[in-house]
């Protein structure tokens, strides 16, 4: 992850100058020198601006001529666990490090950790020897830490570590206890959080687009269009705000102004993948199909070195498919992805029935559920990908009783999704008291999906507040 000082290092003259003399050594074979730490940012905005040819072949350069620095080590590393998820070459780059008592190696190797599941060993580790550093250095590595913990969502660790913080009425801190509170969904107090940043300090553009997610978040879509307008008119080529605008005027339903603006982000990131596949969804929304298709090709290729977002938007592009009534080039590129990722692929299983069930075959999609419930050992997510599959396809009887199951059910475990859709189920079978108790547990722990899954009746923005007597009313006379 780039951190946005180092977006802001990007975009000065010193580094273009930087980058413009090295493309021209590299081109023209002129000789200039660079350290390694100056590689090591031409690697990062190479993959920052995903170039991951360019940002591998730069990094390597710089490994070569500087074996024992630690700069590209760390990058190689990293590049490694989190592009090619391969935990053995990130170790392998990570042993090259000579210097292990440097913190960016232990934060490297509690990244390693934490990557391999092990989020409580990588909080051990990272806890010898802070008792030892001066208060300065020690609220920058608690700070530090805080934010790997949260980098990877692991809320619990990285609470452990915020009480470790002295000074609780800094910025920092408040920005930090704001990621939290984001994570954890409680986006009312990240709200109010980044509306005392952004009051100290006005002219920020990282805080007015966190301002912005916590508002879409919180559903105050209005709210969140504006403070992403205010973070567009300090800099009109901030990529986050243009994106967040994007992502605000889609859900308001402003599909032109959307395309607008993802492609005016698009020209500033023309190789980001996942931004190529908002558009595909944007067309999908406008009816635009063939288009649509072109843009979620097109974007496969952008994600190809990225094996997750090149399933997810496989998965989007098997279902546009499917709903052209494509069912064998659908099939196809399921199949594919269960190729390509081998494991973990109970998920693409739902898919497919979905694809089935959307071609008539019921009985073959069923089997394909079933398939998913058994890889995945009855996980209530996926049971959920079932429920909402059958629900979208008519299914209600089957939906109904998969989203029973993970939430009337399964309240011992607190669920947070299905409760919308069991509530439209509830209310397609004339199941009157059902659907009041289930749409009132969805309003209450996520009024989001309330929101998609009754969008059809609801006038744009609505607050989550009300989302409960104005669906009630809608339903019960």
């Amino acid at each position: 992850m780039i951190d946005f000082n180092k977006e802001l290092y990007f975009k000065t003259d010193k580094f273009k100058v930087l980058l413009d003399r090295y493309e021209k050594s590299t081109s023209q074979g002129e000789p200039f020198y660079l350290d390694p730490e100056d590689l090591t940012d031409i690697a990062e905005y190479y993959q920052y601006h995903e170039c991951d040819e360019k940002a591998l072949s730069t990094i390597d350069r710089a490994i070569y001529t500087f074996p024992s620095a630690v700069e590209p080590l760390l990058f190689r590393s990293r590049y490694a666990l989190l592009r090619e998820n391969d935990v053995e070459k990130a170790k392998y780059y990570a042993l090259q490090i000579i210097d292990t008592s440097d913190y960016d190696y232990k934060y490297l190797h509690a990244e390693i950790l934490i990557h391999e599941g092990k989020p409580e060993e990588a909080d051990e580790y990272l806890r010898m020897g802070v008792d030892d550093l001066s208060p300065r250095e020690r609220a920058d590595y608690v700070y530090d830490v805080v934010n790997l913990f949260l980098d990877y969502d692991a809320l619990d660790c990285a609470r452990k570590w915020i009480e470790l913080i002295d000074d609780k009425s800094g910025k920092d801190y408040r920005e930090t206890s704001a990621r939290c509170y984001l994570l954890n969904q409680e986006y009312s107090q990240a709200e109010e959080l980044y509306m005392q940043l952004v009051d100290q300090d006005p002219y920020s553009t990282y805080y007015w687009t966190q301002l912005t997610d916590s508002q879409y978040l919180n559903g105050k879509i209005s709210e969140a269009l504006q403070s992403s307008e205010f973070a567009l008119a300090i800099d009109s080529q901030c990529e986050d705000a243009l994106l967040a605008k994007a992502n605000c005027q889609f859900t308001l339903g402003q599909l032109a102004d959307a395309l607008d603006f993802y492609h005016r982000y698009s020209a500033l990131r023309p190789n980001d993948g996942y931004v190529e596949s908002l558009i595909g969804s944007t067309y999908v929304k406008m009816n635009n199909l063939e288009e649509a298709l072109i843009h979620y090709n097109k974007a496969i290729l952008l994600a190809n070195g990225d094996r997750s977002l090149f399933i997810d938007i496989s998965k989007q592009k098997a279902l546009l498919l499917s709903s052209m009534g494509l069912r064998d080039k659908a099939l196809l590129v399921i199949e594919n992805c269960i190729n390509t990722a081998k494991n973990n692929i109970a998920d693409l299983h739902v898919i497919k029935g979905y694809i089935y069930m959307d071609a008539g075959e019921t009985d073959e999609g069923l089997r394909q559920f079933e398939t998913a419930i058994t890889l995945s050992d009855n996980d209530p997510f996926i049971i959920y990908q079932i429920g909402t599959a059958c629900y979208d396809n008519g299914e209600y009887d089957l939906a109904y009783d998969a989203l029973r199951r993970i939430t009337i059910e399964n309240q011992d475990d607190n669920p947070i999704d299905g409760w919308a859709y069991y509530a439209a189920c509830c209310a397609k079978m004339g199941r009157a008291d059902e659907f009041l108790y289930a749409l009132r547990k969805g309003c209450e722990v996520n009024p989001a999906e309330v929101s998609i899954v009754f969008s059809n009746i609801l006038h744009p923005n609505i607050p989550f507040t009300d989302l409960y007597e104005f669906i009630k009313n809608k339903f019960i006379k």
